[in-house]
């Protein structure tokens, strides 16, 4: 008898006997089981009838689908979706921007995110699952401003990842947002000003204080 426990993808499609399956006495902590779609009937009811704990997703697949895993922070790109099969995504992943065709099936554990305009197939999400209308992405993994001469050089549609504290500069207007619609995505505090605050409530979402100038009684907002 074996246990089998903490796996990410515990793949039973080549167990064809029942002695094979009887012989499995528990499944504990699995992030994914995957069962034989073709298997015979008493196969399969010796399979359901494993002790589980803690599965949090069950699939049932033919024995030829593919099953393609990423950990860590993933970059889901147009490429990689365009595969066939399962994408077992596990920690965080972001599709990278616009893409046309998807033919894979995404399972994730932990954070996806992608565009509002690609067509994700999300066959499953333990964590969470976050759309935005973006065609680019950028990273910045500390505290920084955000000013004019930036917004000059940003595409059209960016997604930003601040996992920092963020000041927006006093030159940056509604104006400059509106071209180039900016959204954000922001794990800290922001500063700014009272205008673009309006623009940064309806495209971003914030894990953090948003602090405006002139509202704020906080000589700290000031630049």
């Amino acid at each position: 008898m074996s246990t089998m426990k903490n796996m990410s993808i515990a793949d039973l499609r080549t167990i064809n006997t029942v002695e094979a399956a009887q012989a499995i006495e528990e499944m504990n902590n699995i992030a994914v089981l995957i069962l034989p779609e073709d298997a015979e009937p008493e196969v399969m009811n010796a399979l359901h009838a494993i002790p589980k704990k803690n599965v949090a997703t069950v699939l049932t697949l033919p024995k030829g689908a593919k099953v393609n895993q990423m950990n860590g922070q993933c970059e889901l790109t147009p490429a990689v979706l365009k595969q066939e099969g399962i994408l077992l995504v596990n920690g965080q992943a972001i599709v990278t921007g616009r893409c046309d065709e998807v033919n894979a099936s995404i399972i994730a554990n932990g954070q996806i995110i992608y565009p509002k305009s690609c067509p994700v197939n999300l066959a499953s999400c333990s964590g969470q699952a976050m759309s935005f209308d973006y065609e680019t992405y950028v990273n910045f993994n500390e505290d920084m401003t955000i000013d004019a001469d930036m917004m000059e050089l940003m595409e059209y549609k960016t997604l930003f990842l601040c996992n920092g504290d963020i000041r927006f500069a006093k030159d940056i207007t509604v104006d400059m947002l509106k071209e180039k619609l900016p959204c954000f995505l922001f794990n800290g505090d922001i500063v700014c000003d009272k205008k673009v605050a309006a623009y940064l409530k309806l495209h971003s979402t914030i894990n953090g204080d948003l602090k405006v100038r002139g509202i704020e009684n906080d000589e700290d907002y000031e630049d």
